[in-house]
């Protein structure tokens, strides 16, 4: 009874915090304008200082320096299985495989995982996000555009990659790491300072992202079907996927009892919230926010028993 309580003071939250964002979308106090302005606000200043900050004062650990390899192929293996699902359901969708492929670790991964797992090492997830970025920008968005042939040159796509504030904050506190001014920094009086300022101006980050995701649900009866469909094959996916790299990980002796944890919440995850906004009409963009919404439930799932595991 005590695990089910606990696991209620966590998932309560989120669900609140979720429905909360859709009423204030009904109400009118959010709208597509102030959403706008609230993920600039997270993804190119409150993340990249998060995630510096992070990177800045954690310990380089084997595990850690492993998560881009392994974020980068979870999405590549994902990936090539999204299309053998959508030959397998014969669906002729085109946007029915992409939504089976990579992750919302930016918005919801990085920021929840530390709030939901406290006693685990969250920088697991903001490594992973060096190659989810990678994954992205170089082959998904091209793939999905249709420009694998004839599109951006390597150079342009590096550009796109390193124009990420959150990437730029991941390698800033790389380099601050490496060289050890965050130990001189931290080990000094201003130390507590720098802590203390970082965690109040990021606390805002959690539930400014479960009001987006609110936000962003639309339930549209016409694509149900379909929404359904992709959900089914989008856990089929990303489950065996997951099971692969678990096995495999273990197999080799590197898994841990958090790169399990962080692995398995991170495939979990939906797709990109971002996503819509390549559809190429409101059906479509209606499609991809309803799976996108949706599938919030199984993240919401797979927290409750990964927190009633532990």
């Amino acid at each position: 009874m005590e695990q089910v309580i606990k696991t209620a003071e966590v998932i309560v939250p989120l669900i609140v915090g979720i429905v909360a964002g859709f009423f204030l979308k009904k109400k009118g106090v959010l709208n597509t304008e102030s959403t706008d302005s609230i993920k600039t606000l997270i993804n190119d200043y409150l993340m990249p200082l998060n995630l510096g900050f992070s990177m800045a004062i954690v310990e380089l650990s084997f595990s850690v320096l492993m998560m881009p390899v392994i974020g980068f192929t979870m999405n590549i293996l994902c990936f090539l299985m999204a299309f053998v699902m959508k030959k397998l359901m014969r669906e002729e969708n085109h946007y029915f495989p992409y939504l089976q492929a990579t992750f919302e670790n930016g918005l919801l991964g990085i920021n929840l995982f530390p709030v939901i797992f406290p006693s685990m090492n969250g920088a697991l997830l903001a490594s992973m996000d060096l190659g989810f970025c990678i994954f992205f920008f170089f082959l998904y968005l091209p793939h999905m555009k249709g420009s694998l042939k004839g599109g951006d040159s390597f150079l342009n796509k590096m550009k796109k990659v390193l124009s990420s504030r959150i990437l730029q904050g991941i390698l800033i506190g790389l380099l601050i790491n490496v060289t050890g001014l965050s130990k001189l920094i931290m080990g000094s009086f201003a130390g507590g300072i720098v802590t203390a300022t970082v965690e109040l101006l990021t606390a805002v980050i959690v539930p400014m992202a479960l009001f987006l995701v609110g936000y962003e649900i639309s339930l549209d009866r016409k694509t149900m079907a379909l929404v359904l469909k992709t959900s089914l094959a989008r856990i089929l996916t990303t489950g065996l996927v997951c099971a692969a790299m678990l096995f495999i990980l273990n197999a080799l002796g590197i898994l841990d009892r958090d790169m399990s944890y962080a692995i398995i919440f991170v495939s979990s995850l939906p797709a990109p919230l971002m996503l819509s906004v390549f559809a190429g009409d409101d059906r479509e963009s209606g499609y991809i926010n309803a799976q996108v919404s949706t599938y919030i439930a199984v993240t919401i799932v797979t927290v409750a028993v990964l927190l009633m595991f532990m």
